[in-house]
């Protein structure tokens, strides 16, 4: 008699069905997740390019222009016609800035400080935040409310 040990068919597609489930209704727990990693690094980044902006306006010492474009998503830093674009950003759907889809512009002078202080409001879904730009010292911060 030869004793076979192993599962049947049946037992396969019971433990492949269970898997299934489980794996589809972590998606639903992760998503929320997501959008606030997406947010995280949107925000992250930046800052990140506004800081390079600041330090390339300083050790060459030339203006910087930032202009945001909310209708394109998209963001770009400028320097003078022979510098050209230094950093181009295309963002996420979901970050909603300045809610009236009009353009703002900013620069950063030679010496590092910001040309015009001023508060963008940004969404991320339901999530509502601010950029501030402080004049003087070149200072900005984001800030949840």
């Amino acid at each position: 008699m030869i004793n076979e040990k192993g599962f049947t068919l049946l037992e396969m597609m019971v433990a492949l069905s269970i898997f299934m489930i489980l794996l589809s209704l972590s998606f639903l727990v992760f998503k929320p997740q997501m959008e606030m990693v997406k947010g995280n690094t949107f925000f992250t980044q930046l800052q990140a390019d506004l800081f390079y902006a600041q330090s390339y306006a300083l050790s060459h010492q030339m203006r910087m222009y930032v202009q945001f474009t909310p209708s394109k998503k998209e963001y770009a830093i400028k320097g003078d016609i022979a510098t050209g674009e230094i950093i181009y950003r295309k963002y996420d759907e979901t970050i909603v800035i300045n809610e009236d889809r009009v353009s703002f512009n900013f620069s950063i002078l030679p010496n590092g400080n910001m040309s015009k202080f001023a508060t963008y409001p940004f969404s991320i879904d339901e999530k509502k935040y601010t950029l501030t730009i402080q004049i003087g010292q070149g200072r900005f911060y984001v800030t949840k409310w």
